[in-house]
């Protein structure tokens, strides 16, 4: 598969390809409760999908989730 289709923001990732890229593993990814499929500030894990009774995320909803994981973080170091 090209690497263009694989590097896709809308690419599909599985949730052991989500564990590697950002450092937490299957199971606390699939122990967070996520609530509905749409992230909302207050869910604790990232947003996802399901295809056929599985699990799946996104690299744009990853980063997005990331983003707002480390921005108060982020914020407060830059007020230092």
């Amino acid at each position: 598969m090209p690497d263009s289709i694989t590097r896709s923001p809308m690419a599909p990732i599985s949730p052991k390809e989500a564990s590697a890229d950002t450092g937490y593993s299957e199971r606390t990814l699939a122990s967070w409760p996520r609530g509905r499929k749409e992230w909302a500030p207050d869910s604790k894990g990232p947003r996802y999908a399901t295809m056929n009774g599985r699990i799946w995320y996104r690299r744009d909803w990853l980063d997005e989730w990331l983003e707002s994981v480390w921005a108060p973080h982020n914020s407060s170091e830059k007020m230092q």
